[in-house]
């Protein structure tokens, strides 16, 4: 009853804003794998070297073999798809890269060649792609596994334990969000998109510990 008024007076159950792909997947619906749908610059997520990778790859799909290369080896490419403060091209970054969660560093990337094999067989291959490095040719290969597995088998395993849990807490009746849209969802579960505390507000509702008051100098800048 604590955590249903929690809800009640807080307007979210989630306190951070949940994917829509992982509440299209929640729904039952087939997962959206689209590569632009990966961390981006700016997301303040790990993975945003991935989210540059497939800007980078939708720009140079349909240039010839020497115009990749000179994209590849441009100076700017950093400032360009990673942000305004980074430096360096294609090449440099990716040098240091493999089929890995973020790019530098996680679980492997999925090989979907691998999809179809053995449990023990699927991880050796898994092991192996991993290994496998990152550059202009193997570019296409990378985003698509990255986007497998940020956006669909990766985050299998925590939709089913977030599907669990609704049926836990709503028994029968959590077949009647369903009926809702990913978005709408979002927004139950998450509450809206929007902040509307004041610095007052923060005030009025810190409780300090560890010898703190409201009025020291750490707490007034938070």
């Amino acid at each position: 009853s604590g955590s249903a008024g929690s809800v009640l007076r807080e307007s979210f159950v989630v306190p951070l804003p949940l994917a829509v792909t992982v509440l299209r997947q929640l729904r039952g619906e087939v997962a959206c794998t689209h590569a632009m749908q990966l961390p981006q610059p700016g997301d303040g997520l790990a993975g945003e070297f991935l989210g540059a990778c497939a800007l980078f790859w939708a720009d140079v799909q349909g240039l010839d073999l020497e115009e990749r290369q000179r994209l590849a080896s441009d100076p700017s490419w950093a400032s360009r798809y990673l942000g305004s403060d980074k430096t360096g091209s294609f090449e440099d970054w990716a040098s240091n890269a493999e089929f890995v969660a973020t790019g530098f560093s996680g679980p492997p990337l999925p090989d979907s060649t691998a999809a179809s094999s053995s449990t023990s067989a699927a991880s050796e291959a898994a092991s192996s792609h991993a290994s496998r490095s990152v550059n202009l040719d193997s570019l296409g290969d990378f985003v698509e596994a990255a986007a497998s597995f940020w956006l669909d088998v990766g985050i299998h395993e925590q939709v089913k334990a977030l599907r669990r849990g609704l049926h836990d807490v709503l028994g029968p009746r959590a077949g009647a969000l369903w009926l809702f849209s990913p978005a709408e969802l979002r927004e139950l579960f998450c509450g809206e998109e929007s902040v509307s505390w004041t610095s007052q507000d923060l005030y009025d509702n810190l409780h300090c510990a560890g010898g703190l008051s409201r009025d020291d100098e750490v707490m007034v800048w938070l």
